[in-house]
């Protein structure tokens, strides 16, 4: 077991339901999430969209030994890739597992 912090980011649709439905995402595959922080709203970056992000931090418990593991099955709970820079229902960035 390990901690896993997390970075997820919603533009499309209905942004706070996705973070909402990732963290209950996050809990089934890989553990509890012991803290979030506040959600913030922000541009795009990267990439020119008139969508704003919602953005939130999130420390988890990682039950999985690879965090590519849970990357590809995140990547097919939110129905994309999540290394392209473009509008997304949910993206994912590693900060430290």
């Amino acid at each position: 077991m390990s901690i896993a912090y997390l970075l997820l980011g919603s533009n499309l649709g209905n942004r706070m339901k996705n973070l909402r439905k990732a963290h209950a995402c996050l809990n089934d595959l890989i553990g509890e999430t012991l803290k979030t922080s506040f959600v913030y709203e922000s541009p795009s970056w990267g990439f020119e969209h008139p969508s704003r992000f919602l953005n939130q931090a999130v420390r988890q418990l990682n039950y999985l030994r690879r965090s590519l593991k849970l990357k590809k099955r995140l990547a097919g709970y939110a129905g994309k890739i999540l290394t392209k820079r473009v509008p997304s229902i949910l993206t994912c960035c590693f900060l430290m597992i």
